[in-house]
């Protein structure tokens, strides 16, 4: 996979402030936004109820998956920042099974709000979602918890997969 870098195109220092909600966010509105535009139907994803009915189960897991997410950090007195110093490592819950769980919720949420425009131009919020935590928020992140965290995230990141 190539890993092309974010900072390449926005300053390091803008970056920094558009955290993941933020960008999450933006990238909704962006979405929803394009209701506002007249396309015409061969745009469209699916049927209008079945893309509504997808729009909302990946919405709603996406949400709770994120604030599951956000709860195990704030339980175990994580840094949620990304560009923070870490501490405490959270390796249970939806950690066992993702490194990056409030990341995939982000994801699954903008997919859900995709669907719910049911535009096809609506599907580059979650994809460029996707690029900028995968190539930007996650290196990162990952940098610092090894600094931080040493041979035990070492461990936990051969154990556990990125994304799912």
């Amino acid at each position: 996979m190539i890993n092309i870098k974010i900072h390449l195109f926005l300053p390091v220092t803008l970056m920094k402030k558009i955290i993941p909600p933020i960008l999450t966010a933006l990238l909704g509105a962006i979405s929803l936004s394009l209701m506002l535009v007249s396309m015409p139907p061969r745009l469209q994803i699916l049927p209008t109820f079945s893309a509504w009915s997808l729009a909302l189960l990946f919405f709603v897991t996406g949400s709770i998956i994120a604030i599951a997410g956000k709860r195990q950090f704030q339980s175990n007195d994580s840094e949620i920042h990304p560009f923070r110093q870490p501490r405490n490592l959270v390796t249970y819950g939806l950690f066992r099974y993702s490194r990056n769980p409030m990341y995939l919720g982000f994801c699954l949420m903008l997919l859900g709000l995709a669907l719910f425009v049911n535009l096809w131009p609506a599907l580059l919020s979650p994809a460029i979602f996707f690029f900028v935590a995968d190539s930007w928020y996650i290196p990162h992140e990952e940098q610092a918890a090894t600094t931080a965290f040493g041979d035990a995230y070492i461990l936990y990141r051969k154990q556990v997969r990125r994304w799912i």
